[in-house]
């Protein structure tokens, strides 16, 4: 019996032209988010070390095709506010286009806020109520500074319990969220 012709394969997957985000950085553990306020810009951040004190954002206006330091960042050194840190780094964009940035420093999350696309970022260096914590996660309900949440979760460094009597003490899964009731001015910069 014959066979009866087979539809045409569709058209190969294939990559685009790349676009290099991490000059200047290291560019592991790098994170990415699109502005839903605009889809041509495009946040990108990504640790330093902790010795250097030193992490990096940078932003793309068009689309993803280029990316710069964003406009706070110090020249020739990509760091974008006074914030310490150099560990992991986070960043997300919420529903009014606000940028927030997390850097570790082990002891804590040194928290900032940009409101205009990274020209300039308010920050604190002690963004949590906890210490000795670790890998950090954003999500976003809405505006936070107009009645939205900013969530952090974390892994925070042996406070949990003692499992099978053979280790001293177990990291724990830690949620935090900003603003703080009635504090919507430190919304991404203070978390409770």
């Amino acid at each position: 019996k014959p066979i009866p012709p087979q539809p045409p394969l569709p058209s190969s997957i294939t990559f685009g032209h790349p676009i290099i985000a991490g000059i200047g950085g290291t560019g592991f553990e790098e994170s990415i988010r699109i502005d839903p306020t605009n889809p041509n810009r495009i946040y990108t951040s990504a640790p330093g070390s902790l010795s250097a004190d030193t992490s990096w954002v940078w932003h793309s206006l068009d689309g993803g095709r280029t990316f710069k330091w964003v406009v706070g960042a110090a020249p020739l050194q990509g760091k974008v506010t006074t914030c310490h840190g150099g560990g992991d780094s986070e960043i997300a964009v919420d529903s009014a286009g606000h940028l927030y940035f997390n850097d570790l420093t082990l002891a804590n999350f040194s928290t900032a806020r940009s409101d205009d696309f990274g020209a300039t970022f308010t920050c604190s260096n002690t963004g949590v109520p906890d210490t000795a914590v670790d890998r950090q996660w954003y999500t976003i309900d809405g505006d936070p500074l107009n009645g939205g949440s900013i969530y952090l979760a974390n892994d925070e460094i042996g406070p949990g319990g003692v499992v099978c009597g053979t280790t001293p003490a177990n990291n724990v899964l830690v949620m935090y969220r900003s603003p703080v009731t009635g504090l919507e001015p430190t919304a991404g910069i203070e978390f409770g």
